[in-house]
């Protein structure tokens, strides 16, 4: 079973990863936390959205390969969220601290 889920994220986000590993891609999206303008911080939002975006698309493009347990259980996830998702809301709003 490891073995699948392995050759799975080797083959849905594995280059993906080296380049972002290999590039060294930094960025900085908090405001508070770079010292930087504006402008650099919507260079680096949307240097995010990039990088998720290739994420994502490359997961899809690997979905083929996906093991069958992984399916299922992605597929018993969205029946049980559909099914308690308002149960959720209530435990969340009364659980998750609420920013000020």
């Amino acid at each position: 079973m490891a073995s699948e889920g392995a050759a799975f994220l080797e083959a849905s986000i594995g280059r993906v990863i080296r380049r972002l590993c290999s590039e060294k891609v930094a960025f900085e999206t908090d405001p508070g936390r770079s010292g930087k303008s504006n402008k650099y911080i919507e260079k680096n939002v949307e240097l995010l959205v990039q990088w998720c975006q290739e994420i994502w698309r490359s997961i899809y493009d690997a979905r083929e390969k996906c093991p069958m347990y992984v399916k299922t259980l992605s597929h018993t996830c969205a029946i049980l969220t559909q099914r308690f998702q308002s149960h959720a809301k209530i435990i969340l709003a009364h659980t998750v601290p609420h920013r000020v």
